[in-house]
């Protein structure tokens, strides 16, 4: 078997073509990739003390918000027969772990609103009622983070990108 042919292959793939979409925003638009965070403590999530960390392919933070991006490539094949994790859970679960950690020092009146997506590099994956606070995007509307209202001011955005700097991979 070549390499290539690989699942983490084409999901290495995946996150590049996700990357170089993401690339097209403007340079108010700050991409981190391979973003690990961990709490001090175990939270409860869907009623289980069961979070403490999360991996996130992508963090995106701008004036306009902050996007935690979960990017699969899967054939359809793959994500009807995969019994892991659900995808959506993934995402959501990393959701509420950046937003634990970023509300942990955040002064402004209102809290940090972060929006989670599941990107679907080959537009198989369904929308699920489940985890309603994740979207499902495909690379032709990653984009959509554009059309939203700004949030934070530069000053804001600045303690985000502070905050998220020391959580990239190496």
């Amino acid at each position: 078997m070549k390499i290539t042919k690989t699942a983490e292959h084409k999901g290495a793939r995946g996150e590049v073509q996700a990357l170089e979409k993401s690339s097209e925003l403007s340079d108010d638009y700050h991409i981190f990739c391979g973003v690990n965070k961990e709490l001090k403590k175990y939270v409860t999530y869907r009623r289980k003390r069961n979070l403490k960390s999360a991996q996130m392919d992508f963090v995106v933070v701008s004036k306009r918000g902050v996007s935690v991006i979960e990017v699969k490539n899967w054939s359809s094949h793959y994500y009807k027969n995969y019994y892991g994790l659900p995808l959506h859970e993934q995402v959501d679960r990393a959701d509420r772990v950046l937003w634990i950690s970023l509300k942990s020092f955040w002064f402004s009146p209102k809290d940090p609103q972060i929006s989670s997506v599941l990107l679907s590099i080959q537009g198989n994956i369904n929308y699920d009622d489940d985890y309603g606070y994740v979207s499902v995007k495909n690379l032709n509307n990653i984009n959509y983070l554009q059309n939203r209202e700004e949030q934070f001011s530069d000053k804001e955005v600045s303690r985000l990108i502070g905050r998220m700097k020391g959580d990239i991979t190496k």
